[in-house]
């Protein structure tokens, strides 16, 4: 359990320590949203926090995979890369977006882009325990509730990231519930 809240420390601490660096390149390359009639902010608030979130990520990973329990399974380490190609392909979408403001579809294709490399890369979700019970997938099942699971958690975050600071609080709370169930 150690060494879980140590790679959850390192992701927050890097997560945190980027994100003035991140703030300060949107503005220098005008990556901001502008103040809206419908938005509550009321000054221009940069983008690109999801660029310290996946650098956060990578801290993570690097830190997880030099510990005894974690990085001693070459099958976490692989999983770790191909989780980290998927958010790199959804974070360079969403800085695309950020600065020439894609259409639907390119964003949609860029997310399931991401979540098929992922589960090309074997991860996917195998099984679902219940209370009580646990549902084992086939193969196409599998693929297609991974798929959709990548698929929603993005769109969730992306549609409601409407304030400064709201995507790192949300993912926050997010993945502590994957890890809780998790484990």
């Amino acid at each position: 359990m150690r060494e879980y809240v140590l790679v959850l420390l390192i992701a927050a601490g890097a997560t945190y320590l980027l994100a003035g660096l991140c703030r300060r390149l949107a503005f220098r390359f005008n990556a901001v949203a502008l103040v809206r009639d419908r938005d509550v902010h009321t000054r221009p608030i940069p983008y690109f926090g999801g660029v310290a979130m996946l650098c956060g990520l990578v801290a993570a990973f690097l830190v997880a995979s030099q510990l005894p329990w974690l990085g001693r399974f070459e099958l976490v380490g692989h999983d770790s890369r191909a989780v980290f190609v998927a958010g790199l392909v959804i974070c360079a979408v969403g800085m695309i977006d950020d600065m020439v403001d894609l259409n639907a579809l390119a964003k949609i294709a860029g997310q399931i882009l991401a979540a098929g490399i992922a589960v090309l890369n074997g991860v996917k979700v195998y099984w679902i325990p219940l209370p009580g019970t646990i549902i084992s997938l086939d193969d196409a099942t599998s693929i297609i509730l991974t798929v959709a699971l990548i698929f929603l958690s993005v769109n969730a975050i992306n549609l409601i990231d409407g304030l400064d600071g709201l995507a790192a609080g949300v993912v926050a709370i997010g993945a502590m519930a994957f890890f809780v169930y998790a484990y």
